[in-house]
């Protein structure tokens, strides 16, 4: 697994090289939260220990519960009444 830093453009990974690899070759890192893993293709001219930028996906915040609804004043029953 890669090492990582957020740099400072929102949805970007600093991702260093681990040791053994090399351009062309597929390597995994975590996101900032750690729930969640990338992969992405080493850039030709990147060796082992250098570091190079990643686009990752923005994570989507979790839906928002709908607001509470009210409970209405009481209903007293209705009263039926003739027409007259």
């Amino acid at each position: 697994t890669a090492s990582f830093m957020l740099i400072a453009a929102r949805g970007r990974r600093l991702v260093r090289v681990p040791a053994g690899m090399s351009p062309g070759q597929t390597v995994t890192f975590p996101s900032t939260s750690g729930g969640q893993m990338f992969t992405t293709v080493i850039p030709v001219g990147v060796e082992a220990g250098q570091t190079f930028v990643v686009e990752v996906p923005q994570q989507e915040p979790p839906p928002t519960p709908p607001p509470d609804v009210p409970m209405g004043l009481p209903v007293s029953p209705m009263r039926s009444r003739s027409l007259r």
